[in-house]
C-alpha cells in the first residue's frame, strides 16, 4: 500500500532534479554570461566618456580574456576583446578635451571628433534607396 505513493514520490523527485539539471547545464553552455570588471570614468562629470572592462561570453566563461568597451552619451564607440594571453587590445590612455576623445589600445591610435547635427539636418545618403534583400 505504500509502495505506491514511494514510487509516485520518487518518479516525481527524480524528473523534477532532470529538469533543473538539465537547464542548468544549457544555461552553462548557451547562456549569455556578463560580469564588470573594472570601470572607469574620462571626461566631465557632465558628459563622460565610460570606460569598462567586462567578461562577456555566450556560454562557458572559460578563461575568458575580458573585453574593453568605450561608452559615450549610450553609444558604444569601440569594443575589443583581448585574444587568450595578449595584453591588446586594450583601450587606454583615455583623453577628453571638448569634442575630441583620444585613445590607443597597443595597436593603434584613435581620435575621434564629436560633433552633434543640427535638428532635422539631413543624414548623408538619406535620399538614397536602402539596399534591397
Amino acid at each position: 500500500m505504500k509502495r505506491v505513493p514511494i514510487l509516485v514520490a520518487a518518479t516525481v523527485l527524480l524528473l523534477a532534479v532532470g529538469f533543473v539539471g538539465g537547464r542548468v547545464f544549457q544555461h552553462a553552455k548557451t547562456g549569455f554570461h556578463f560580469k564588470l570588471l573594472a570601470e572607469r570614468v574620462y571626461g566631465p562629470s557632465s558628459d563622460p566618456v565610460r570606460w569598462r572592462c567586462v567578461s562577456e561570453s555566450v556560454g562557458m566563461p572559460f578563461l575568458d580574456p575580458g573585453t574593453t568597451i568605450l561608452e559615450y552619451r549610450g553609444r558604444t564607440i569601440y569594443r575589443a576583446q583581448r585574444a587568450f594571453q595578449e595584453s591588446v587590445p586594450v583601450a587606454a590612455n583615455v583623453r577628453v578635451s571638448g569634442k575630441q576623445i583620444e585613445w590607443e589600445d597597443g595597436e593603434y591610435r584613435f581620435h575621434l571628433t564629436v560633433d552633434p547635427m543640427k535638428t532635422g539636418e539631413p543624414v548623408a545618403g538619406a535620399n538614397s534607396h536602402p539596399p534591397t534583400p
